[in-house]
């Protein structure tokens, strides 16, 4: 991903690259590539892309950690959990306190 003033390009090696007018369209929601309007901006940026990263080389890399958040995101469906899972934790029994007694109970 490159960004140049109100544009964001995606470079998505083999397919479709995304170009948004993040100041028109904060959402991303209309992806201006394949508009002739637009094509100058989106070949620059993409050019930039591949002039300054061998994508040949890190795509494997890349592919290998898509296929893992996929094993983890079907666990994670599975048992019903999610990425900011906090697990229940009840700091009322993690100290012993003193009673008036000087008898020591786990609160």
């Amino acid at each position: 991903m490159i960004r140049k003033g109100r544009y964001k390009y995606v470079y998505l090696d083999g397919a479709d690259h995304q170009l948004f007018d993040i100041e028109a369209d904060p959402g991303e929601w209309n992806n201006l590539c394949g508009n002739p309007e637009y094509t100058d901006i989106a070949v620059e940026l993409g050019g930039v892309i591949e002039s300054r990263f061998d994508i040949a080389s890190i795509t494997p890399d890349i592919n290998a950690k898509f296929a893992m958040q996929k094993i983890v995101q079907s666990a994670m469906h599975t048992n019903a959990t999610s990425w900011d899972y906090q697990p229940y934790f009840d700091a009322r029994k993690q100290y012993m306190r003193a009673d008036k007694s000087k008898k020591y109970i786990r609160t």
